[in-house]
């Protein structure tokens, strides 16, 4: 658990990392853990996932395939987030996967790229049926 102090000179040392990236602080951060979580939770869409492919897994797979499907698929999504976690880390912008997307793709291709990747950030998740 970190004291008041410690957050303090984390936050001081993210103004200070976007300062070096010619950025300001604007992006308060004042959600609690259940205000991130119940975000989290609304954007995947868990209901709607569960009831469009429950059937179709056991129909296709049975109960022993989706468990351990399940949990694979788990373990490999923490590397995904594990690795988009350090690149946040490394570049702490509030402008999400498509700026990321425009840093890490070659110069050439780099708009495109971030292009695609906000757009799809916005469609998406309020388009029916995307999970």
């Amino acid at each position: 658990m970190s004291t008041p102090h410690q957050g303090s000179l984390s936050r001081a040392q993210d103004e200070g990392r976007l300062a070096e990236l010619g950025y300001t602080q604007e992006l308060r951060r004042e959600w609690s853990l259940l205000h991130n979580f119940g975000a989290s939770f609304s954007i995947i869409s868990v209901i709607t996932g569960i009831t469009t492919l429950f059937g179709y897994g056991l129909n296709t797979g049975g109960p022993g395939v989706m468990s351990i499907g399940w949990i694979v698929v788990s373990f490999f999504t923490l590397f995904v987030g594990a690795s988009m976690a350090e690149i946040l880390s490394a570049i702490p912008t509030s402008g999400g996967p498509y700026f990321w997307a425009y840093m890490l793709a070659p110069q050439h291709h780099a708009p495109f790229f971030a292009w695609i990747t906000g757009w799809r950030a916005l469609v998406l998740p309020v388009t029916p049926g995307h999970d």
